[in-house]
């Protein structure tokens, strides 16, 4: 496990939301389920604080269709490699990508620079996984639209930030040390990514071939 004490502040509060705001009349419980509750700053410190750890929503309703600022793929086994893969995948086409260590394997995060349709987003990673060759088994958003629910959550990163106890749900540096909570937001902000740079990417998945079984005729 590794300590370093985080002071929330507002700094780190504000850039913390920007990055992973959602759908903002929900939120996700961390221990399951729907809590149907304003998701707003008081939400996220609570979340940095240990108060409530939570999850997002990433689908937005706007314009009659879905958007999100955020996709996250999940790799829910111990498989460092293939999330850096992953995360190289998207380097190739200039796209900063962040990989979260979590309890029992690894995130890789992309946040947009502004609101984007979440066919683009949940497109961009199915094409990421397709180069290089790795199975998308959870990718989120998990739907580009979310009909008449709220689709799927997604724990965040940094639960009890407040107390520096970095022993899972944290971003990795590049030397797969723990990155601190101010680097990470200060650079994530920097580095966020355009719609048109997603599209880029969005554009090269190609939809998996439907195969029908043939039946013989008895005679």
């Amino acid at each position: 496990m590794v300590t370093v004490r985080t002071p929330i502040t507002p700094y780190i509060l504000d850039s913390f939301t920007t990055l992973f705001r959602g759908r903002g009349d929900v939120y996700g419980a961390w221990n399951g389920g729907c809590v149907r509750k304003s998701l707003n700053s008081d939400t996220f410190l609570g979340h940095l604080q240990g108060d409530e750890l939570i999850g997002v929503y990433p689908l937005v309703p706007y314009k009659s269709s879905w958007y999100c600022v955020w996709g996250c793929t999940d790799i829910d086994v111990d498989d460092l490699d293939s999330a850096r893969n992953i995360q190289m995948a998207f380097a190739v086409k200039g796209i900063t990508a962040w990989v979260e260590k979590t309890r029992r394997g690894y995130h890789v995060w992309v946040f947009a620079d502004s609101l984007i349709p979440a066919s683009t987003m949940r497109r961009a990673f199915l094409a990421a996984h397709q180069a290089v060759n790795y199975p998308a088994k959870e990718v989120n958003p998990k739907q580009e639209s979310a009909g008449s629910g709220y689709g799927n959550y997604v724990r965040l990163p940094y639960p009890n930030a407040i107390e520096g106890r970095y022993d899972e749900r944290f971003i990795l540096k590049d030397n797969d040390e723990p990155m601190d909570l101010h680097s990470f937001v200060s650079e994530a902000l920097q580095h966020r990514t355009s719609e048109r740079e997603l599209d880029a990417i969005a554009n090269l998945w190609k939809p998996p071939q439907r195969t029908h079984a043939i039946r013989a005729e008895l005679s």
